[in-house]
């Protein structure tokens, strides 16, 4: 299974990399996470991490026995060649908006999460605009 979009993980925050089987069958290995299991930047913590659930829709895994590991494997990577700009979904004021006091914080919500360093804002030069507004007055 692929993701359209790269999934977020935080260190120290669990995930779960479950899958729907309707016909039960599955790979296991009982006793596999005895011992915390570390591959590259990931790490598996000892105990009770395979996670598995019965039942006849898909659910959230809830459940452990015996340290079993259920090998539903991850793909991490630490960087992605994200090459799809990010899309403006809100915005304060709204585009062609009049009437705008100067001060009114400007605001933009986007699809998906970005850094300050990759936004850039354009527009007229601040001294073009001041002047027009001296003209309006």
């Amino acid at each position: 299974m692929r993701f359209a979009k790269p999934v977020s993980v935080t260190a120290g925050v669990p995930l779960i990399a479950s899958y729907f089987a309707p016909r039960g069958r599955y790979a296991a290995t009982p006793g596999y996470f005895t011992a915390a299991r570390t591959s590259g930047a990931l790490t598996a913590a000892a105990g009770a991490n395979g996670v598995y659930s019965y039942g006849t829709t898909s659910q959230l895994p809830q459940q452990s026995y015996r340290s079993t590991n259920y090998w539903v494997d991850v793909v991490f990577q630490t960087s992605v060649n994200d090459t799809a700009p990010p899309t403006v979904t809100a915005r304060t004021p709204a585009p062609d908006s009049t009437g705008v006091l100067v001060g009114t914080a400007v605001s933009a919500t986007f699809d998906e999460a970005v850094t300050g360093g990759q936004i850039a804002l354009t527009g007229p030069p601040l001294a073009r605009w001041v002047t027009a507004v001296r003209r309006r007055s």
